[in-house]
């Protein structure tokens, strides 16, 4: 479903490039430098968004790393307190016997 939301989300910035052009042309801009200036304009206007939208998207996969990591971190030490073992004393040498936990 993202990928078709994503597909159709390209076609809409594509339309809306196209349409910047022309609202460039529109203007009285009729020439052929001045028809590349407004593509220019438009596309550079189409790659600031995309810019926009994948900094959101990398500052959205940051976050889900830093907390994918801090619950690994977590696991880790939990692992370490339940495997925990104590050092023999002596102590252990008079009782004769092992108690396992």
């Amino acid at each position: 479903a993202k990928r078709i939301t994503d597909q159709y989300e390209e076609k809409i910035k594509k339309l809306a490039f196209h349409e910047r052009v022309h609202a460039y042309e529109s203007k009285g801009r009729s020439s052929d430098t001045k028809y590349t200036t407004a593509q220019f304009l438009a596309q550079n206007e189409l790659n600031q968004e995309r810019i926009e939208s994948l900094q959101n998207e990398l500052a959205e996969n940051e976050q889900i790393r830093r907390d994918m990591h801090n619950k690994i971190q977590a696991l880790q030490g939990n692992i370490r307190v339940f495997v925990r073992v104590r050092p023999f004393l002596q102590t252990d040498e008079d009782q004769k016997s092992a108690i396992v936990v």
